[in-house]
């Protein structure tokens, strides 16, 4: 039987730019943001808001569900 090792205890390589860039871009567009560029992205919150406000981040969080957002990385 083989043995399993806890994942906290796997030694990975530290990601690249590059691979990281892939991976936030990931994150990002599983959530529902919308990719305007290389590294820019835009999450339209509710369409009814009377204030469309945009605010401007550097990481994709599902706890801005319901706001208009945009991402640049």
């Amino acid at each position: 039987m083989a043995a399993y090792l806890p994942l906290a205890n796997i030694e990975l390589p530290p990601l690249d730019a590059e691979a990281l860039a892939d991976l936030q871009a990931l994150a990002a567009e599983s959530m529902g943001w919308q990719p305007l560029g290389e590294g820019a992205y835009l999450h339209i919150g509710a369409k009814d808001d009377p204030e469309q406000v945009i605010h401007v981040v550097g990481i994709p969080d599902a706890a801005w569900a319901g706001f208009d957002v945009l991402l640049l990385t």
